[in-house]
This record gives C-alpha cells, sequence and structure tokens, in this order.
C-alpha cells in the first residue's frame, strides 16, 4: 500500500486503504458517529478504494466505503458510500461527474 499524506492527518478507529492513496493537508477521519434520535453510538470502518485522491481540508465520517478512482474535492465532507470512478465535492460531498477513461 502507498499511502501519501501531507500535514495533519487524523485516524478515528478503524481506517482500510487499498493500493495507493493520496491525502492533502487536513484530512479527518472519523469512524464513529452518534445517532441523532437517540444518541447511541454508531461505529464502523471507513475503507477506501485504489487510487484515490483527497483534497484539503476533507472530512470523511464513517462507516463509509469509497470506491476505486475517486476525487474528493477541497472541504467536502463525505458521509456516504462513495462510487467507482467519481468526482465528488460539496457539503455532503455529491457526485459532481463521472471520470472518463482518459483521466
Amino acid at each position: 500500500m502507498k499511502l501519501a499524506l501531507t500535514a495533519r492527518f487524523m485516524i478515528g478507529i478503524e481506517f482500510r486503504s487499498a493500493k495507493i492513496f493520496f491525502a492533502s493537508n487536513n484530512l479527518t477521519l472519523v469512524s464513529t458517529t452518534h445517532s441523532t434520535l437517540d444518541y447511541s453510538s454508531i461505529k464502523g470502518p471507513i475503507i477506501i478504494g485504489n487510487s484515490v485522491w483527497v483534497g484539503t481540508n476533507v472530512t470523511i465520517v464513517g462507516p463509509v466505503n469509497i470506491g476505486d478512482n475517486v476525487i474528493i474535492g477541497a472541504g467536502a465532507v463525505v458521509l456516504k458510500d462513495l462510487q467507482s470512478n467519481g468526482i465528488y465535492a460539496g457539503v455532503p460531498a455529491r457526485l459532481i461527474r463521472w471520470r472518463n477513461e482518459a483521466e
């Protein structure tokens, strides 16, 4: 596994990454959160696929699965699974467009 990270990187309870994962400054991974109904704990892994690129100041809240060949734009907050070959951005992160074979 190649893991390229810069500056501050915070890991929660469980994190799994595939072969290649690139992250910029201030990536926050939170693998435990709570229900807004009864404040019970929700735990789950953050699973990151191959060739994932993550922009600056991104927060990923588990449990989530991030597919292969995904780009996550700066400042995004990932709360749900991201399908392979997509470009995602925003709060919460949403699909901007699909990546083509040339990218």
